[in-house]
């Protein structure tokens, strides 16, 4: 229960830091969670946090490009280094991430 709060608390403080947005919270313990305490200071908890792609708007119109008739990029492929320039999040959002990151006690792998 303590971790939930912890975990919806760092949500709440990521938004009102950084501008963030919470997709997925849980207000309640997950069924059969058993607290058994507070964990070791020294283990690790891993978390998995996704950022914003930079230009999904761009993406969509390079592809929508490429699959449309009559275009001259018509049946084209991206590389995957163009489709990460489209995907990957921004520099801003990474550093804004990592601010928030060391600012609460964490880093980023």
């Amino acid at each position: 229960m303590a971790l939930c709060k912890l975990l919806n608390l760092l949500s709440i403080i990521a938004v009102a830091s950084a501008g963030m947005v919470v997709h997925e919270s849980r207000t309640s313990v997950p069924a059969g969670f058993v607290s058994q305490g507070a964990a070791p200071a020294n283990d690790m908890l891993t978390l998995r946090v996704a950022l914003t792609s930079s230009n999904i708007a761009g993406l969509e119109e390079k592809l929508m490009s490429l699959s449309t008739p009559g275009s001259p990029e018509f049946r084209q492929w991206l590389s995957m280094e163009e489709v990460k320039s489209f995907v990957q999040p921004s520099s801003e959002t990474v550093s804004a991430f990592s601010a928030f990151t060391s600012a609460n006690g964490s880093s980023p792998p």
